[in-house]
């Protein structure tokens, strides 16, 4: 495994402040150390040196674009963008839910099988 330790940067916008202070604190950089398989690390060099990047660089813009292409959270979904609700085929309805009194039946029907073991008509 090869370990790379990546410098990051973000620049900090001051103003008022003497030059020589806004030099120093132009660039803030945070060091990561990552554990990289030699292989991946390997194909990294080769391909910061043909970009003629660094490998910070590059490892930056790579989990840039990765964290760019995320999908949208829940919470930032337009309404239209909803997936769509589960379905079932459940088969040919037993009864018309529309006659209430057959309804009615097939649910004292399943009630009484329940209970008694059998159909009480």
């Amino acid at each position: 495994m090869a370990t790379a330790a990546i410098r990051t940067g973000t620049p900090i916008l001051t103003s008022g402040a003497l030059p020589e202070v806004q030099a120093f604190r132009k660039v803030v950089r945070m060091e990561t150390t990552l554990t990289l398989d030699d292989a991946v690390m390997r194909e990294l060099r080769e391909e910061a040196a043909r970009r003629g990047t660094s490998l910070s660089a590059l490892v930056e813009v790579a989990v840039s674009r990765l964290l760019a292409e995320r999908p949208a959270p829940e919470a930032e979904r337009e309404p239209d963008e909803l997936p769509p609700l589960p379905s079932w085929n459940l088969g040919k309805p037993l009864v018309d839910v529309a006659d209430r009194e057959a309804l009615y039946e097939a649910i004292d029907a399943e009630r009484d099988l329940r209970l008694y073991g059998t159909r009480a008509y």
